[in-house]
């Protein structure tokens, strides 16, 4: 992934043009058809789990070796790390303020940029079609190409990408109070203050690095905050 590509980005970042790899069963028809037309856009693998995982471990090294780069070098999503924990070393709990505005961000963008939603939410199908439709709004209103992933997943997957690529980013940070928690065996803190904490080290190190970044709060209604919203990125490109 880009994230796990290194800080040399000689691959392509997930708002380009790629090949597509997608897993179908052995006994499917699709596992075979097709597999010697080199006009197909999706490269489609076959095999059991245990099989997937070594492919793809050694495809990565290989991949790695052949580029001329260490997949595993991402200073910038351990600064993500250190950040969170200089916040969890306060000892109190991170403050889901907003900061700044979807009109201010949006007007700082030019031709090639991005956009990327960063949910620090939990992962709900109702939430993934309130993501889905974000983005689209996005996408539709701003003429840019937008990205999203849940918080704070997404650090391990496009993290290095953000903080260490080109800096074509405009980040749109959606946080939402939690309404349950669990605690840390041997912690002094819970689950939801490191995600939170997570939440807060990531806007740090975005914006340590000059790179837009806004954050927005859901408030106690998180129908009537996606609603609102909604209704800004709508306003923002008028």
């Amino acid at each position: 992934t880009a994230g796990t590509a290194g800080t040399d980005f000689e691959v392509a970042s997930p708002t380009a043009d790629i090949t597509l790899a997608r897993l179908v069963p052995d006994s499917s028809p699709a596992a075979h058809e097709g597999a010697s037309d080199p006009s197909r856009s999706q490269v489609q693998v076959s095999g059991p789990l245990g099989a997937q995982l070594l492919l793809w471990e050694v495809a990565t090294a290989a991949a790695g070796r052949l580029l001329g780069i260490n997949p595993f070098d991402q200073p910038d999503v351990q600064a993500a790390k250190d950040k969170t924990n200089e916040v969890l070393a306060t000892g109190k709990e991170p403050e889901l303020e907003p900061e700044g505005s979807i009109e201010e961000l949006l007007a700082q963008a030019n031709e090639g940029d991005y956009a990327c939603v960063q949910a620090f939410i939990e992962p709900t199908a109702e939430n993934d079609r309130r993501i889905a439709d974000l983005v689209e709004r996005l996408r539709r209103e701003s003429g840019l190409v937008v990205t999203h992933g849940y918080g704070p997943r997404y650090q391990h997957s496009t993290g290095q990408l953000h903080k260490g690529g080109p800096k074509t980013g405009l980040f749109l940070q959606v946080v939402q109070q939690d309404t349950s928690d669990v605690p840390i065996p041997g912690q002094p803190f819970s689950f939801s203050i490191l995600k939170q904490s997570q939440s807060l080290g990531d806007l740090q190190s975005l914006s340590s690095r000059r790179l837009p970044v806004v954050r927005v709060t859901l408030g106690k209604n998180p129908a009537a905050g996606w609603k609102a919203l909604v209704s800004a990125v709508r306003s923002a490109v008028k």
